[in-house]
């Protein structure tokens, strides 16, 4: 079982990281994905091995959510 789960269900809900993405999307732009990433690996070389998935699961909406939104000039539907 990952780390991030307990009895098979993740501590943090998929709507919770989703919103999490979202705040760091809103505060570093296109760093979001980079700035995720670099909390994992601080949390990963504490010993945090739920902080560290935790926040590759932000990584991961982080992508989704930059990947969603119009490029410059493109419209949303």
């Amino acid at each position: 079982m990952p780390a991030d789960e307990w009895w098979g269900h993740p501590l943090i809900d998929d709507r919770e990281i989703y919103q999490c993405a979202n705040l760091m999307c809103r505060q570093h732009g296109a760093a979001a994905h980079s700035e995720a990433l670099n909390r994992a690996d601080v949390l990963l070389r504490t010993g945090d091995a739920d902080g560290h998935a935790t926040w590759k699961r932000i990584a991961t909406a982080v992508q989704d959510l930059l990947r969603q939104a119009p490029e410059e000039g493109e419209q949303s539907h």
